[in-house]
């Protein structure tokens, strides 16, 4: 019995042995493995084609029918295109990317005109189909000349009351009721930066209404009147 428990000893004493050197193996095998991955990670880090993007847009703020000039740095791409979040032409038709030429001073291209005024985040692809990357902060404003010159308020309702008092005096225009109205289907424009709303209002004893558009220029902003039209 001592020779056969002895025997058994030193073979479970190689068995553990090589169970040791085999984890060891299996473990920096692991590790190789992993640092190649970091690697690999590291090195398509280093290939994003989009380094310290900057977009500029000439001028910021146009009158409705008027486009303007956009500028960007900071890519490294062989082509660039443009595009307006919400922008429409022909009542609904999206307008299509625009196609940025490459030149000393960055990729540049004009951006058509939007049929509605409003606020238009700009977005950014490098190749048909590629993932579209929005550019946080930069907008085309179409705006009514004095626009800017408005009054801002916390909602859009307080717009559309600041409106009926804006009315001539000679009118003794009263508020009455509002309400938000959904905005056209074919107006793309992001709701989360226009608002439409209906308001009433007496006037010489008759009951009249309007369409009121708020409009802000980011998600934290404070709203002002785009514009107040008789139908929507």
């Amino acid at each position: 019995m001592g020779t056969l428990g002895a025997k058994r000893s030193s073979e479970a004493g190689r068995f553990g042995a090589a169970g040791r050197r085999l984890r060891a193996v299996v473990l920096v095998a692991l590790l190789a493995s992993g640092l190649a991955m970091t690697a690999a990670y590291g090195a398509l880090g280093s290939q994003d084609p989009v380094t310290h993007l900057d977009v500029n847009i000439s001028p910021a703020v146009v009158t409705r029918g008027h486009g303007a000039t956009i500028v960007v740095t900071g890519i490294r791409a062989s082509s660039v295109e443009a595009s307006l979040v919400g922008a429409s032409q022909n009542l609904g038709q999206p307008l299509p990317w625009t196609r940025l030429r490459p030149g000393p001073s960055g990729w540049t291209g004009t951006l058509s005109a939007p049929e509605f005024r409003g606020v238009y985040p700009v977005e950014l692809r490098i190749e048909p189909g590629a993932r579209v990357i929005r550019v946080q902060g930069r907008h085309l404003r179409v705006f009514a000349p004095g626009t800017l010159a408005r009054p801002a308020f916390a909602t859009p309702e307080a717009v559309a009351r600041w409106w009926v008092q804006t009315l001539p005096a000679s009118l003794h225009a009263e508020f009455t009721v509002l309400k938000r109205w959904p905005l056209p289907v074919f107006d793309h424009r992001d709701p989360r930066l226009h608002q439409l709303l209906v308001v009433a209002y007496l006037t010489g004893g008759d009951s009249l209404g309007m369409f009121v558009t708020a409009v802000r220029e980011a998600q934290n902003a404070d709203w002002r009147l785009l514009e107040a039209t008789i139908r929507p």
